[in-house]
């Protein structure tokens, strides 16, 4: 079954399945024709993070026409992952939606701190984590998301569009994880900004979402190359019309950009949609 593409300005929907992540399966399922919500919490993911997916389950009844925008669960965890084992004292994440990998990335930070293996929180009412956010439609529920799950305190979401906030960030701020999920033709300028400001602290993770793009950055594969040639997006033998912000082009340049630097090292996983963890050379 096939689905409408959201040609929502400035956004560009996950390609991953709610339940396993896995690209392509994700046209057997259309959210705006049931108004049952028929993705369970995955069992393989840890139960005691289920409460996270309230924000799942909203933003179902919601924004049913942009709810495959979402990670899944599963891409989610591994965000958690990432928190709990590398221990971020401050983190950003670029493109937030409705909160749900900002949630992810705050249980992760507020598993840390439970555990003293970060500093406790600023008196001064500091936020170890950043997001932005372009809508300020969202920016409103992401706070209220936040506020539901009491990790208010850990997050704090600024609008407005990505490559200005990121230029507004104060001399010398420096995150030890970084979380990019924006539109994906501003992915290369998010890139570049982050090294030339030295926003990335030392020994720190640049972590890229929809580095695959359904498969679509291969452009010498034939049928991926028709595709192209007709501007439309190749989904399990459908074609799909995108937006321009969405488009593989753009993700094609920013993994050529990012293989061709010399001034990093860089890991394409071929899961979910393609995630890219990139770091600073010594």
């Amino acid at each position: 079954m096939r689905h409408d593409v959201s040609t929502r300005d400035g956004y560009c929907w996950d390609h991953s399945t709610p339940n396993s992540g896995a690209p392509g399966a994700v046209t057997s399922v259309n959210p705006t024709e049931s108004d049952k919500y028929p993705f369970p919490f995955p069992n393989a993911v840890d139960p005691s993070l289920a409460h996270i997916d309230a924000i799942r389950v909203r933003a179902f009844k919601e924004q049913p026409d942009l709810f495959l925008m979402l990670i899944s669960p599963t891409q989610g965890q591994a965000l958690y992952w990432f928190v709990t084992l590398f221990k971020p004292r401050a983190i950003l994440e670029i493109g937030s939606f409705v909160g749900y990998s900002l949630a992810w990335l705050a249980e992760g930070y507020k598993r840390n701190l439970a555990q003293g293996m970060v500093p406790p929180l600023a008196a001064d009412g500091q936020h170890p984590i950043t997001s932005f956010e372009l809508d300020p439609m969202f920016v409103d529920i992401i706070n209220d998301n936040m506020q539901r799950g009491k990790l208010d305190r850990l997050a704090k979401v600024y609008q407005g569009p990505a490559q200005a906030s990121l230029e507004n960030l104060a001399p010398g701020t420096q995150y030890d994880l970084i979380f990019i999920d924006a539109d994906k033709s501003g992915y290369i300028s998010y890139y570049e900004t982050i090294l030339r400001r030295k926003l990335l602290a030392p020994g720190g993770l640049i972590l890229c979402d929809n580095t695959l793009m359904f498969n679509q950055v291969h452009g010498q594969y034939p049928p991926v190359k028709r595709a192209w040639d007709s501007d439309t997006l190749l989904v399990d033998g459908s074609q799909d019309q995108i937006s321009p912000d969405c488009s593989p082009h753009h993700i094609y340049q920013f993994n050529k950009h990012v293989a061709n630097d010399p001034r990093t090292e860089q890991l394409l996983l071929p899961i979910f949609d393609g995630l890219t963890i990139i770091r600073v050379k010594e």
